[in-house]
Formats: structure tokens, C-alpha cells, sequence
């Protein structure tokens, strides 16, 4: 197959953009592909749009993704949006679904930059309509300065915090906030504290936001047992504080979250080798110090690879270009060396936080036993463990028993809550009991499209 691009870019985030301006600035021919109908990603989600009401509220971080969006059009640099990548091999040939039909276009190195999304927090009540995660709150503020009033917030975290205080600075009023972070959780990270006061200005800015929460509306810590309650839609929550006692807060707007999590079911399909990171409780690429995988001359950089943030997968997105330069013989001095120390001051904070905020078993397994775990096949926590108790080896075994894993989600959203299910009941470590095995297409396609399955050319243009 012909060689049409020397680096395609799977995803136009921070990661993405900075990884391909700074490759396109050595001459590299470079194409971009993203999912969305917009340059940006999920960070700097409509960064291109009228921004002027938005600036009162989304604040100086997601506006400083202005420039970055402004060089990467200014470059001139290819790029293809409402196309969905499917599957990546070995041999750097990235099939893709782009007006309803599908193509396969090979490139000499490959940087996958698909970014993270929010691990699922499968509490009771979370399938019930008027239940959405807090990133789709920040969504519709991005996109469309659209926000509910009277919502109630559930969860912990850097975005969750981010998130409450935005949507208070647009004017919408939130009913309560519960904060999910356990008292202990203090403790455990405070011998990461040191280290993370070379971010100290980060720390700064997130007590503010949580002062400025606790001033604007209702804030439950340390609650427990919490079930959201309702028949057709949700209508309220209730929450057990201290003492056993029980509160009740009526909303119709909820919203969840408790972290985010690599997107990994591209980088698994593709054979890539992965590990469980215990700090950030997830599975995550299996990365050189450059972002290069266990394939060679495929890379994997931002919070696709490990969750960092903003500025970290800025940094990562342009190591790994530097990288591919200098195999290319490409002359880049010092500055990937400078870029490395960079980093290393923007992962600072990381382990703080990362075990600050670390979920527990009981925001990741329901505490109703009747409650859904896997939404795409419709199967309860009871369906589950009955299988489970059936001696199934790992999370593959159970898919074979009970369909878990197997809807278009593909494990997105019961994949952590059915490998820590087997892991307490087989007192076995969440590294031993593994994960899904994610084959291609990863994304749905249809046969009609998969039948259109062509090798790409330049003469077909746009």
C-alpha cells in the first residue's frame, strides 16, 4: 500500500493539534483525523466559536486553547472531521468511516491522541433519564452556554470541581453538591504532597474553586449510600450522612462523576501493550519516555496514554513528534530535552491527585443488587455475580456467559465495574483478573459501509 502521509493523528485535542503543527513545521506531511464535527476535542470542545459570553465563565485555561487552534488552521494542515478511525494495525494502515463509506490510508508513524473519557459510576438510579456524567454538563456550556437549573452534582475530582464552579458562573443554580472523597483518601496522598507543590499555583486555584462552591450552594461530604430515586425520569437523591442520618434532595437534573479514564479500546484493539496503573486505577498504554507503544513507529500521547491534563498532553503531543523527527534524521537540537523537563513539572500534581481522588468499590459496584451494570445489553449486578460464582477465569469468560462487554459501547461503561465484581469475589488483584479483549471495528459499522472498504488516494480529494 501506498505511503500517502508521513504521521496521521488520530484526534484533534491538545495532544493532536500540538503533536501535528510542530511536525508540520519540519516539513512532515501530516493528517489529522477526529470523530467530532470540530477541531478541538473534548477540552477545547467549540474553541472555534463565538466566544465572548463564554469567557465569563469557562475562564483563562479553556481560552488559551484559542491560540493553539488559530496556529493548527493557520498550518494549513490536512485534516478530515466526522471520520471515525475503526481499527490501526501493525503495518501503520488506519481504516476509517467518513461519509457513510469506509477506507483504509497508510502512514509511515501513527500518534494516537483519543483522549480519556469519565469512568462510569454505576450508582442506583444512574440509567434513569435526567442522570448525564458531569462532562456532559461542561459540554452543553462549551457548545452552547446551555446548563440546567437546580441540578445536583455527585462525585469528586479536579473536573468535577471545574465543572460546579463554571456552571455557578454562568448563572445556573445548583441545588447541592455531594462530595464523594473519603476522609482517609487525605491521608494516603499526603506523601505525594511534596512533590506536587511544584504545581503549587494548581492547588491554589483548586481551593478556590471548592471556597467558592461551598458559598454558592449546599455541599454533603463524607456521604454514603447514595441512590437516586425516581420511575420514568429522576425526581431526587438520598444521601446517609454521619449517625445513619438520611437526607433527601429533590431534583430532576443529576450529575455524575468520579474521574476520568484513558480512552484504551482503540490502543487494545490495535495489539498494543498495556498495564494496570494502580495509582490512577485504570488500564493504561504501555509507553516509552517519547510516547512510542510496543508497536514501532506507533505512539500514543495526552491523557489517551495516561490522564495529565491540559498542559501535559500538549507537552506529550509534541515529544512524540520531536521523536519521529529524530528517527527521520530531522535536526531538533535540545528541544525535546527542554520539553522533558517541562513535563516533568506538569506531572507534578498528578500522583497527588490521583490518589486524593481515587474511586472506591462503592462508586464503582452498585449497592442494589437489581441495579444495571452493563447498559448496551440491559444485564444487572445479580445477572453478573451469579456468573461469577459460576468460577469464570476473568472478564472475556463472563462476556461468553452474560453478554457484558458485547454492545457498542464495548466495555466503556461496565468494563472497570465487571473487573472489580470478579476481583472482590475471587479476592484476586484487578491486574490478575485483566481485561475485555477488544477486537476491530471498534466503532459500529455497517455491512453496506464495511463492503465500500477501499484503499484511499489523494485523487479522491475531499
Amino acid at each position: 500500500m501506498k505511503v500517502l502521509f508521513d504521521i496521521i493523528v488520530v484526534g484533534s485535542g491538545p495532544a493532536g493539534l500540538s503533536a501535528a503543527i510542530t511536525a508540520n513545521e519540519f516539513g512532515l506531511k501530516v493528517l489529522v483525523i477526529d470523530e467530532q464535527s470540530e477541531i478541538g476535542g473534548q477540552v477545547y470542545k467549540s474553541i472555534g466559536n463565538n466566544l465572548d459570553r463564554r469567557k465569563t465563565f469557562l475562564g483563562e485555561d479553556y481560552f488559551n486553547g484559542k491560540k493553539l487552534y488559530e496556529k493548527f488552521l493557520s498550518s494549513k494542515i490536512e485534516y478530515w472531521l466526522n471520520t471515525s478511525v475503526w481499527q490501526i494495525n501493525e503495518n501503520k494502515e488506519v481504516c476509517f468511516k467518513r461519509n457513510e463509506k469506509t477506507g483504509i490510508i497508510k502512514a509511515n508513524f501513527i500518534i494516537i491522541c483519543g483522549g480519556a473519557y469519565e469512568r462510569p459510576m454505576p450508582i442506583t438510579g444512574w440509567t434513569l433519564p435526567g442522570v448525564m456524567t458531569v462532562g456532559a454538563a461542561q459540554t452543553l456550556l462549551k457548545t452552547s452556554s446551555v446548563g440546567a437549573d437546580n441540578s445536583i452534582f455527585i462525585g469528586s475530582g479536579p473536573l468535577f470541581y471545574l465543572t460546579v464552579y463554571q456552571y455557578l458562573k454562568a448563572g445556573f443554580k445548583v441545588k447541592s453538591v455531594i462530595d464523594t472523597t473519603k476522609s482517609k483518601q487525605m491521608v494516603f496522598a499526603l506523601p505525594y504532597f511534596l512533590f506536587a507543590i511544584l504545581r503549587i499555583d494548581l492547588i491554589l486555584k483548586g481551593m478556590f474553586w471548592m471556597k467558592y462552591i461551598s458559598k454558592h450552594t449546599r455541599v454533603f461530604k463524607r456521604s454514603k449510600k447514595i441512590s437516586i430515586l425516581g420511575v420514568e425520569k429522576a425526581d431526587s437523591v438520598t444521601i446517609n450522612l454521619s449517625g445513619e442520618r438520611s437526607v433527601k434532595l429533590d431534583s430532576n437534573n443529576i450529575f455524575l462523576h468520579q474521574g476520568v479514564i484513558p480512552n484504551i479500546n482503540l490502543t487494545m484493539a490495535t495489539g498494543i501493550k498495556h498495564h494496570w496503573n494502580q495509582l490512577q486505577y485504570c488500564w493504561v498504554p504501555t509507553l516509552s519516555n517519547n510516547g512510542e507503544t510496543s508497536i514501532d513507529g506507533i505512539y500514543v500521547a495526552g491523557d489517551n496514554g495516561e490522564i495529565g491534563g491540559v498542559n501535559v498532553a500538549t507537552l506529550s503531543g509534541q515529544i512524540a513528534s520531536l521523536d519521529i523527527l529524530q528517527k527521520l534524521k530531522k535536526l531538533v537540537g535540545l528541544r525535546k530535552y527542554f520539553l522533558f523537563f517541562k513535563l516533568i513539572r506538569e506531572k507534578a500534581l498528578r500522583p497527588f491527585l490521583d490518589k486524593l481522588f481515587q474511586p472506591d468499590k462503592t462508586t464503582l459496584i452498585p449497592g442494589n443488587k437489581e441495579e444495571i451494570v452493563c447498559r448496551c445489553e440491559n444485564i444487572k449486578r445479580v445477572e453478573l455475580e451469579e456468573s461469577i460464582e459460576l468460577g469464570i477465569s476473568g472478564p472475556n469468560q463472563l462476556k461468553s456467559y452474560s453478554r457484558a462487554g458485547m454492545g457498542n459501547c464495548q466495555g466503556r461503561m461496565c468494563g472497570l465495574t465487571v473487573q472489580s465484581m470478579i476481583a472482590i469475589k475471587q479476592n484476586r488483584s484487578l491486574s490478575e483478573v485483566g481485561y475485555y479483549r477488544l477486537r476491530p471495528p471498534i466503532k459500529p459499522i455497517t455491512i453496506k459501509e464495511l463492503s465500500s472498504l477501499e484503499e484511499y488516494s489523494l485523487d479522491e480529494g475531499e
